[in-house]
């Protein structure tokens, strides 16, 4: 049970401090479609408002009223079932506003580049993608953001980023071995998202 709202933002920054993901990070990681999950454990990159539910990292879209509330149940968990809870949280979800635009947190025409770019299975194979993408891009744009992530990831800790992709693929591994979810939020079984 997740949602956000218009100021909501994750940052996976683990590798940045010579950890790596936990808490079951990995796991939600690996579930993310086009290699987003590599893409934001390797580089720190922020990811904001409705994009979060467009990737499928969160499953709600809620109104900002709306949390007062929710944090008084949140509160209470002990007291509200999980039924309960995910009634209340869906009575509170709103549709999704437009996301994964070109002025967006994650910008729409930069998916295919780091798609291709974190599908690589080692950290210097992906570094090395971006590089040739960064040289070989003529729209500036894409170039410059093959370049901040490779400055991104040359900020973290060498280590870090090696487990964090190995944990990433293992988990993904997992997931397609295990039986789908059935727990489907109001706006699918990956949020909100959308096919570019």
């Amino acid at each position: 049970i997740s949602g956000a709202y218009a100021d909501s933002e994750i940052v996976v920054d683990a590798c940045f401090t010579g950890l790596v993901p936990d808490g079951g990070l990995t796991y939600v990681l690996a579930q993310l479609p086009w290699h987003l999950g590599e893409f934001l454990a390797l580089t720190g990159w922020p990811v904001r408002g409705a994009d979060l539910v467009y990737i499928g990292l969160v499953k709600h879209w809620i109104s900002h009223d709306a949390l007062p509330f929710l944090e008084l149940t949140a509160e209470k968990h002990l007291e509200v079932s999980e039924h309960d809870s995910r009634v209340l949280l869906l009575e509170h979800s709103l549709p999704v506003p437009p996301g994964l635009g070109e002025a967006d947190s994650i910008p729409k025409g930069v998916i295919p580049l780091l798609a291709d770019a974190f599908s690589n299975s080692s950290i210097p194979l992906i570094a090395e993608s971006l590089k040739q993408m960064a040289d070989n891009q003529t729209d500036q744009t894409l170039k410059n953001f093959a370049n901040e992530c490779l400055r991104r990831m040359q900020t973290a800790s060498p280590i870090a980023l090696h487990a964090t992709l190995r944990l990433i693929h293992e988990a993904r591994r997992l997931v397609k071995q295990a039986p789908p979810s059935t727990g489907v939020g109001l706006h699918g079984p990956r949020g909100a998202l959308v096919q570019v």
